[in-house]
Order: structure tokens, then sequence, then C-alpha cells
């Protein structure tokens, strides 16, 4: 993956789409409850809910376009449990990752980069 550019190319987006994605991004993030430190990446956890899980996809469905190189995964804890959007791909990956998450998360939990 070194040669590769990983900068996010939100030209891809329409102005419309793109001001809605950083907004649905600004949401998403905002819900965001704790956030785990991966290898090669960062885990957020989001509240246990359907919207949760929507935004979520939706969020991959878009991302995804102006980010090829994340690896984006859902986890769901069985009766119940936490919710966590996984975000990884390695090292040069996760480095650009904290600034965005400090960028976006609540105070406290971006506090735990």
């Amino acid at each position: 993956m070194t040669d590769r550019n990983l900068v996010c190319d939100l030209s891809v987006f329409t102005p419309e789409e793109r001001e809605k994605h950083l907004a649905d991004s600004q949401a998403l993030f905002g819900m965001a409850l704790d956030v785990r430190d991966l290898p090669d990446g960062y885990a957020v956890r989001l509240p246990t809910s359907t919207e949760s899980l929507s935004k979520m996809v939706e969020f991959i469905e878009y991302d995804r376009l102006c980010c090829p190189f994340i690896r984006f995964g859902i986890e769901v804890e069985p009766d119940e449990g936490p919710m966590w959007l996984r975000l990884s791909g390695g090292e040069d990956i996760k480095a650009g990752l904290v600034d965005d998450l400090t960028r976006l998360l609540p105070s406290a939990v971006a506090a735990q980069l």
C-alpha cells in the first residue's frame, strides 16, 4: 500500500453529496460512546440502535468512494451488546485516521486516542 494515494478524494462527490457526507459523518461520530485502538486502525463504539446501524451503513456506502484504502467493518455484539464501526488498513492509514477522528468524535471520546 505504500505506493497508493492515501488521501481522501472528496472530488468523487457532487457539492451536495460532499456536504451531506460531511454532515452525516459529523452526526455519526458525534454519537460515539467509546473508541478502541486496533493494531491497524480504530473501532468506534456507537449506541445500540437501529438508527446507529443505519448511519454506519450509509457512512460506509459513501466513505468507501472517497477513501478506497480503508477497510470498514461493523461489529454487533450479541444480546443487544455494543455496536462498533471498525476503520482499519495499516499503520499508515491509522495515522491518518487520528486527525479525522479527533475532529469528529466528542472530546471525551477523542481524548482516548
